[in-house]
């Protein structure tokens, strides 16, 4: 028995002294979990990944000092393999599907603009005669 295990059952069996109810509850939603797998099989320990060297970095900092060869390898794999060419071919048709179609963004209608245009014409024309006020 695992420590987080160990550790699980004295919380349950604590929890159970003082609410019953709550501790079936608890029992129920551990047994579920441990049906359906609920952790990562990648992050079991046992004798088949204890030598698995893992790095915690970003796929950025894992990826970009060989970028050059894996581009490589895999162009080379779909030259060769029909399977990869297929997969990638059913990728780039699922997810682009008949093309991408760029749209233009739509214009003020000139309407708008000449709105625009008449209040800025009505301030410089109030401003203009402020001063004309102003010098006079």
């Amino acid at each position: 028995m695992s420590m987080s295990t160990a550790i699980a059952a004295l919380v349950d069996s604590t929890v159970g002294i003082f609410a019953p109810r709550r501790a079936l509850e608890r029992r129920a939603a551990r047994a579920a979990s441990e049906q359906f797998g609920a952790s990562f099989r990648g992050a079991r320990q046992n004798r088949l990944q204890q030598g698995w060297a893992v790095s915690s970095g970003s796929a950025d900092y894992d990826l970009l000092p060989d970028l050059a060869i894996l581009r490589e390898r895999s162009r080379e794999l779909l030259r060769n393999d029909p399977h990869a060419a297929s997969v990638v071919g059913s990728l780039v048709d699922n997810v682009t599907g008949t093309g991408i179609k760029p749209l233009a963004p739509r214009l003020a209608p000139l309407t708008r603009e000449s709105e625009i245009q008449a209040v800025l014409r009505d301030a410089f024309h109030q401003l203009r005669d402020h001063f004309a006020r102003a010098d006079g």
